[in-house]
């Protein structure tokens, strides 16, 4: 089940509490996204550098650059700031200096979902406050209805054509498995500073309590913003009625939902 980290209050463990050892949980992830950003921080800070260098040298007629100077520039850097731990090998600088890619503001391929995430962890999140957290199938299948027949989508299956393998859907059934369990692998990852995993819990006694108007009111409340802003959703200005096709209707009674 998804919850919130170290949220105490969802805790129904009986054993009896005891202090652990070791780094607290999800320490080590960020910690390693924090050195890789730093690392890459440094590579675009020498790209930049190197770039000047380069072009200064061509307005003075000089072809080369003198041997060594790369290294050199690598290794005051590294001293500067302090990272001289941090391995940056020369051809990385030189690749970059000759596709004019200097600064990268992402390691890897980006996905088109990135642009939905914040909202998907924000649902997660109060759907875990409220003591209805969701499962990996009910998450994949949140995250699915969110992109469904919008930009996203299309920006998903473009995606998935170039990067990956992409299989035509042939009903509903299969767009809705356009993100599968690789999706939310790699969701987690991203994402395991925000939420965490755990053994399914039960709240029925404490439903009534958490399932209020004003809980489901924040929780769309503090994603329809990011949905608007990401192209999943558009506010209109006056309220429609949806049967359950998505077609509108101008009777309650055929409403969908």
């Amino acid at each position: 089940m998804i919850d919130i980290q170290q949220q105490s209050s969802t805790s129904t463990l009986t054993e009896p509490s005891r202090k652990h050892g070791g780094r607290p949980k999800g320490s080590t992830d960020k910690n390693k996204r924090i050195a890789a950003e730093k690392e890459n921080n440094l590579a675009n800070e020498i790209s930049v550098m190197w770039d000047q260098q380069l072009t200064e040298a061509h307005k003075n007629g000089i072809k080369n650059m003198p041997n060594g100077s790369l290294r050199n520039l690598i290794n005051g850097r590294k001293e500067y700031n302090n990272m001289n731990h941090i391995n940056i090998h020369p051809d990385t600088i030189r690749s970059r200096a000759k596709q004019k890619n200097l600064v990268i503001s992402q390691l890897g391929v980006s996905s088109p979902m990135l642009k939905v995430e914040n909202q998907i962890v924000a649902l997660l999140i109060q759907m875990a406050h409220m003591h209805q957290p969701l499962n990996a199938t009910e998450a994949l299948q949140l995250a699915n209805d969110l992109t469904e027949g919008n930009e996203i989508q299309e920006e998903v299956i473009a995606w998935k054509k170039k990067h990956s393998h992409y299989k035509e859907a042939t009903d509903r059934n299969d767009v809705t498995r356009m993100l599968g369990r690789g999706y939310w692998d790699r969701f987690k990852r991203r994402n395991g500073h925000l939420i965490v995993c755990k053994r399914g819990q039960k709240f029925a006694m404490d439903r009534d309590t958490w399932s209020t108007y004003h809980n489901f009111v924040d929780m769309y409340n503090g994603v329809y913003g990011g949905m608007e802003e990401a192209r999943v959703a558009e506010k209109l200005n006056e309220p429609m009625w949806l049967d359950e096709h998505g077609d509108e209707v101008y009777d309650n009674q055929a409403a969908f939902g």
